[in-house]
């Protein structure tokens, strides 16, 4: 297998096909919320923002919102918060 080459089948013909893995530049966000901070990471990609954070038992999550009128980071924000508003992602451990 090439190095930097990802290969998915197709589920029902069972062929590879070879996809070239993009370059994340992965940034760091952080919200306060009820008196607690929160952090994660995003990136945007084709014009999608994604947010990694990790939830209760270790679980990564990663919403994501296509990029609009607003910048990355706010859109990141927003992602996050809603996130900790539902319950899942854990606080920073202080």
């Amino acid at each position: 297998m090439e190095a930097g080459v990802f290969y998915n089948i197709d589920p029902i013909t069972g062929k590879k096909s070879k996809k070239k893995q993009s370059v994340r530049f992965k940034r760091p966000v952080k919200i306060e919320h009820e008196g607690k901070s929160y952090t994660g990471e995003y990136w945007v990609e084709k014009k999608i923002v994604y947010v990694e954070a990790y939830g209760p038992d270790g679980i990564r999550l990663s919403p994501r919102t296509q990029l609009g009128g607003s910048p990355p980071e706010v859109l990141a924000q927003i992602l996050l918060r809603e996130m900790v508003e539902a319950g899942r992602v854990e606080p920073d451990k202080t």
